[in-house]
């Protein structure tokens, strides 16, 4: 694992490597000698390479994988990331009835006000599907049960 680990910090340059890399079980937290972490140096909050981390947290969310989750936040993965159409990390713990990864987004930072395309938050999300854990944690979080949908 050590040889993929080291790997991954040399691959910010290569969308499809670090994707590889990550799917293998490379640890995303870790940092070079340098100190800077696999999210600082595949460029931070923008481009290709960011929303390939971005991609690889959504799909550990919606794989209940809170251990990559986990990883990717401590390699500097924003917990309020989004994709296309605003879905946020949250929105997906929401939808995928995942508490635990909630709560640990939660814990890293999210909003749990955030809004998608549509204006549906995380809330709107958990109850919708009923998931009263999801909605329990994200209310100890702040999480507001009034704000209305543009949509719906």
């Amino acid at each position: 694992m050590f040889c993929f680990n080291r790997a991954l910090l040399f691959q910010c340059h290569n969308g499809d490597g670090l994707r590889t890399l990550l799917h293998l079980g490379a640890d995303p937290s870790l940092a070079g000698e340098d100190g800077i972490g696999l999210a600082e140096r595949c460029g931070g909050g923008g481009g290709e390479l960011a929303s390939v981390l971005v991609s690889s947290a959504v799909a550990a969310v919606v794989g209940s994988d809170s251990t990559m989750v986990e990883r990717l936040l401590r390699g500097g993965v924003d917990a309020n990331a989004s994709e296309a159409g605003g879905r946020s990390l949250l929105h997906w713990a929401s939808t995928c009835a995942d508490a635990a990864t909630a709560e640990a987004l939660l814990a890293a930072g999210a909003d749990p006000n955030v809004r998608d395309s549509s204006g549906a938050t995380p809330m709107h999300e958990a109850l919708l599907r009923r998931e009263e854990d999801v909605a329990a944690a994200l209310v100890r979080a702040g999480g507001d049960i009034h704000i209305q949908a543009i949509e719906g």
